[in-house]
């Protein structure tokens, strides 16, 4: 599923699921794309969260590089790879 030039996929590693996501960028010097990928972490299933006992704390605009970061660091996940595709 693309999304804003990404695409996320689950990728099978010695026996577990992993979400990864790719990304294609122009190289203007060679005059070629360049793939990039990450690994985002396991793709297990989410755990179940109890909305009602969640509230608002503050708010603050990041832009989106900043808000998936943020996501990815409250959802625990961390980057174990990035460079060339397979």
């Amino acid at each position: 599923m693309p999304v804003d030039g990404n695409h996320f996929f689950e990728r099978l590693v010695d026996g577990r699921l992993y979400r990864d996501v790719a990304q294609a960028v122009w190289n203007p010097r060679k005059q070629q794309p360049v793939s990039r990928q990450m690994r985002l972490g396991p793709a297990d299933p989410p755990p179940v969260a109890d909305l009602a006992k969640t509230g608002t704390v503050g708010h603050k605009r990041v832009g989106d590089t900043g808000a998936r970061s943020w996501v990815a660091a409250q959802l625990g996940c961390r980057a174990v790879r990035w460079g060339a595709t397979d």
